[in-house]
């Protein structure tokens, strides 16, 4: 039972070791769960990525990798950056060759950018300085528009980056009949929703209306990090709203162990699930 994940620097697992993130977690999980069944997620997840380039990377390989499922790793940067496609992020060559280096979109240099990777501090009075001078991502047309997701606005903007999205899931929907997959939309919620923000934001609910229309199955870890006991603040790396830390990553791991339709295709029954 091989199970292909596809996402951005969430889903890759940016700040945690290989074995912590959601996909080695929830591999162990269901393969303890599901006794004598190999169950195996490859996590072809790339940083910077969006839902065109990943749907792109995973039709590349598709034929190689012959997946079961595909879990599809959504966080709301997706939404503004299909707008973006051809600037944003890395790039997906149209025709490798054996051997051939493909080279990410270098990472800022500058003493400045350096300094604050390296100091929570300076981070953190660096990205206010941005906030206040409309600089950096604070000051982009994207951020705005994340900021309309989780604040339930609908926009002009908005809905025609919906509507990009859309269109990469009839991408995938084709290639999933074609290559005979399912499709998982695992729903990454940013800091601000687990910390209780955002009450009334529709990016979870738009995002399952669209997974429903093409026959998706929907996988949302927000009630469950919402409802853990554990301090909120040790679920996402320090001073970063975007990223889980391993905890993070086991709760959406558990999330997806969970999830009766994926534990039907593993064991081909459902399963009961401990509430």
């Amino acid at each position: 039972m091989r199970v292909v994940a596809v996402g951005d620097s969430v889903t890759f697992g940016f700040g945690v070791n290989d074995d912590d993130t959601f996909c080695s977690q929830a591999e162990r999980l269901l393969r303890a769960r599901h006794a004598g069944a190999h169950v195996e997620f490859v996590n072809l997840a790339v940083p910077g990525y969006d839902t065109r380039q990943e749907v792109t990377l995973l039709g590349r390989h598709v034929q190689d990798l012959r997946p079961d499922v595909v879990l599809v790793g959504f966080y709301s940067n997706d939404v503004p950056d299909s707008l973006e496609d051809n600037q944003s992020g890395t790039t997906v060559a149209k025709s490798a060759v054996a051997g051939q280096a493909l080279h990410m979109n270098a990472a800022p240099t500058s003493w400045w950018d350096l300094e604050m990777r390296k100091s929570r501090a300076i981070y953190t009075v660096g990205r206010a300085l941005r906030r206040l001078t409309h600089s950096g991502e604070w000051g982009m047309s994207r951020f705005a528009m994340e900021l309309d997701i989780l604040q339930g606005h609908d926009t002009p903007q908005l809905d025609a980056a919906w509507k990009r999205v859309e269109k990469q899931f009839d991408a995938l929907r084709e290639m999933s009949v074609a290559s005979h997959f399912s499709v998982g939309i695992v729903v990454l919620p940013p800091k601000e929703q687990v910390v209780g923000m955002y009450p009334t934001a529709n990016y979870q609910r738009r995002l399952q209306t669209l997974a429903a229309a093409h026959g998706f199955f929907f996988v949302d870890p927000l009630p469950r990090m919402v409802a853990t006991r554990e301090n909120k603040d040790h679920l996402y790396i320090p001073y970063d709203r975007n990223h889980p830390t391993a905890l993070g990553h086991r709760l959406i791991a558990e999330t997806i162990a969970d999830d009766p339709t994926l534990n039907e295709l593993v064991s081909g029954k459902p399963a009961e699930i401990a509430q």
